[in-house]
């Protein structure tokens, strides 16, 4: 370690303590130490995380220099003298949790009655003794035990929740260190579902094992935190009251005065939560939306349109192009508005007014942005310059975006495309990054599904018609000639495409570019499916990973799931008798299909497989859990690169290292290779089919998609529409006849409930 001083020193005065994030300053009397130390009147000051310190009390702790505008020069914690595992019983549960239960045995059996880490530590080991443990393994072994002793105590304290060693070192990360991990759990348990390695239901379950009590504020706080997320996993930002009530009763079985009571105090200390009216939610969510109506306007009223006109004629002969009347309406609207909304159904033309304000923009600077990269790629097809939002807002080494608010983005004008998909957070840090006097330029179609994630902002956007906008309703004739778009428009606005008693195949539009298969027997869907899947294989080969995309309705329900169907496709697009690891309910093999599931900020990645192959001194898990520790590398050390894989990304296993149980998954678009262990694996699902939800966004030219009468709660149009509008060039639907014309019927439109629509309505009138 670098910059580091270890002293012995005596409290001799509290600054400041905050026992809620356990944050302090404290004077100390130097007892034993560096004789660097800066000490005035005989005393030094130390301020950082740290657990509450006695007045008189001597302590052994790491500091490092440090320095505050209201304390001036001191120092900061680091760490505080490592308590040790003390008892034969401790070590050996120590032993257990970071060895296999072999090793462990061997050992035990050996030194029936020692203190089994303190022999190893020092060395004392007679390797003529252990069973199935040689020389090399025991120099593993050794070497575990080292490398984790910073963790042992939590290990210990936490291993009711079975937690391994890769949470571990994320718990420790996210607290400061292993004491003070140690010391919020001792105190509430409830803090572990900060980190989303944990969630509620598990937690309680342990905490009341353990004795707490069942009507402890921490435990009803969590509780309404837990139903909060649930919530928000359906796209709301809010809950009704007495709804979040009654979930908490059923959850608690406590009184209800109790939950009643909380809730009161709520309204004098809010904290986390925000209580308006009967509508209760997480502040964060209308912290979100609120800011956004704040942004929008700043930006609609500082905006200053060019004095020059548009020549919309030039721009037409450049493109060799004429367009509608309504798409000379939105080109002159956005190029004179601050905030504009263009929203349009399929085939209408959206992407092209796009491009003709971007021409329109002579000598402007701009950024086109969307939320998926594949989203990005067909507006790059189109020539129109574009990335994901999170690659133009930069992600910093802190896990924050490098643009925001007080580091504004260098552009005259904002685009942002597919913008339904969009949740409030993401659409929030994009506008935060928008310099006052900029331009943002709103595009989307809100007959597809609402956002991925909380809010509905586009749809609250157009419904209010508060900002400046225009909807493209005229198809082009190009798209009239197709049967993909022509169906789905159809389907958009509540019309029948089939009769109700119709089971024969038919062929839509000129192009014959769209088929429905309907039928009357949800198994025989199934079998369908496999067939299909397995002639496109057979003609096309791996392309098709690429080029053809299985979609469903339900995730895990039903014979048509995408669990049920995955594992059966995996038998038609992979070899079945290759090795495999095992998680999530599926066998993970190299060459599958994959997809991530939520986002993994800073996941490690190589070059290539030679250079993680060769990257051989420290594991990339040892250097993380070194570095989290406080270790610094030299240069000619190796270096771990770290990169973002953003949920909905598709790929393909590369390469697993047995040894190890780690996978290398290569992405779409990309030549890493990005490093899973076994624990990260909990964010991949097999990709030969996904849910229709997932596909938001993406651009495929075979898609085959099904759903049948499984789904009901999920049947709307705008499920079927955003379905149909994922394929470029073929479309196949396979269905319970019943099914399609109960969707078409159900419209899921402008559900969510939100803050940003009330925002608006309540300042308009």
């Amino acid at each position: 370690m670098t910059g580091l001083i270890n002293v012995t020193a005596q409290v001799s005065r509290e600054l400041f303590y905050n026992q809620e994030d356990m944050y302090g300053v404290f004077a100390f009397r130097l007892i034993k130490g560096s004789e660097f130390i800066n000490i005035d009147r005989n005393n030094f000051v130390v301020s950082g995380n740290c657990h509450s310190l006695v007045e008189g009390k001597e302590y052994n702790f790491t500091i490092k220099p440090s320095w505050s505008k209201k304390y001036g020069d001191g120092y900061e914690f680091v760490e505080f003298e490592k308590q040790k595992l003390n008892t034969v019983e401790d070590q050996r549960e120590y032993l257990r949790q970071i060895l296999p239960p072999s090793e462990v045995n061997s050992l035990i059996a050996a030194y029936p009655n020692e203190k089994l880490v303190d022999l190893i530590k020092e060395g004392n080991i007679d390797i003529n003794l252990l069973n199935g443990i040689k020389e090399a393994k025991l120099e593993k072994i050794t070497s575990r035990v080292l490398m984790y002793e910073n963790l042992q105590l939590a290990l210990i304290e936490l291993k009711g929740l079975g937690i391994t060693m890769t949470a571990l070192q994320r718990l420790v990360s996210h607290f400061g260190s292993e004491a003070l991990l140690i010391d919020k759990i001792k105190e509430n348990i409830y803090v572990l579902t900060e980190v989303d390695l944990f969630g509620f239901l598990k937690v309680d379950e342990y905490a009341m094992k353990r004795g707490d009590s069942l009507v402890s504020s921490y435990r009803i706080k969590a509780c309404f935190e837990h139903i909060l997320k649930e919530v928000e996993k359906d796209g709301h930002s809010w809950i009704e009251l007495e709804d979040a009530i009654r979930r908490a009763e059923e959850l608690l079985k406590i009184d209800t005065e109790l939950i009643v009571d909380f809730i009161n105090k709520l309204k004098d200390k809010p904290g986390k939560f925000h209580l308006d009216l009967n509508r209760f939610a997480l502040k964060k969510n209308f912290y979100y939306e609120n800011e956004i109506k704040k942004k929008l306007d700043i930006l609609l009223k500082s905006y200053q349109p060019s004095k020059d006109l548009i020549n919309i004629e030039l721009i037409e002969k450049e493109n060799k192009i004429t367009y509608t009347e309504e798409q000379r309406d939105a080109i002159n609207l956005a190029n004179n508005s601050g905030v504009f909304i263009l929203n349009g159904k399929a085939g209408t033309g959206k992407t092209t007014v796009l491009k003709g304000v971007i021409d329109a923009m002579r000598g402007f600077n701009y950024a086109t942005c969307a939320l998926s990269g594949k989203a990005a790629k067909v507006l790059e097809s189109k020539g129109i310059r574009s990335m994901t939002i999170h690659r133009l807002l930069k992600i910093g080494k802190d896990g924050r975006f490098v643009y925001n608010e007080d580091n504004p983005l260098p552009y005259q004008t904002i685009i942002i495309d597919e913008s339904s998909m969009v949740n409030s957070y993401l659409f929030y840090s994009l506008v935060m990054a928008i310099r006052k006097g900029s331009r943002l330029i709103i595009v989307g179609d809100n007959g597809q599904l609402p956002a991925i994630g909380v809010g509905a902002i586009f749809d609250d956007l157009v419904s209010t018609k508060f900002y400046p906008n225009k909807e493209l309703t005229q198809v082009h004739r190009q798209a009239q000639k197709s049967g993909i778009l022509t169906t789905a428009n159809e389907i958009r606005e509540g019309n029948k495409i089939s009769h109700r008693y119709d089971t024969g195949t038919k062929v839509f539009g000129e192009l014959e570019d769209m088929v429905l298969i309907p039928v009357d027997d949800r198994e025989d869907i199934f079998s369908h499916i496999l067939s299909i899947a397995e002639d496109y294989y057979e003609k096309y080969g791996e392309a098709t990973f690429n080029d053809f995309q299985i979609l469903t309705a339900l995730k895990t329900r039903g014979v048509n799931s995408v669990k049920n169907l995955n594992i059966q496709l995996q038998g038609i697009f992979n070899d079945q008798k290759k090795d495999y690891i095992e998680k999530n309910g599926y066998q993970f093999r190299e060459g599958d299909k994959v997809i991530q599931n939520g986002n993994f900020y800073k996941a490690m990645y190589f070059s290539d497989l030679d250079s993680y192959l060769s990257n051989n001194s420290y594991s990339p898990e040892d250097e993380s859990l070194f570095m989290s520790m406080g270790f610094e590398f030299d240069d000619d050390e190796p270096k771990i690169e770290t990169c973002d894989v953003f949920n909905g990304t598709m790929g393909i296993i590369r390469y697993i290292n047995w040894d190890k149980k780690e996978v290398l998954i290569q992405f779409e678009d990309s030549e890493d290779l990005v490093l899973y262990d076994q624990q990260d694996l909990k964010m991949v699902e097999l990709g030969y089919a996904i849910t229709i939800h997932k596909s938001q966004g993406i651009g495929v030219k075979n898609v085959l998609a099904t759903f049948d009468y499984v789904a009901f709660k999920m049947l709307s149009r705008q499920l079927l529409y955003t379905a149909w509008t994922r394929a470029s060039q073929k479309l196949v639907v396979i269905c319970e006849n019943g099914a399609l014309h109960k969707g078409i019927e159900v419209d899921h439109g402008s559900t969510r409930n939100t803050f940003l629509k009330y925002i608006i309505l309540e300042e308009a009138n």
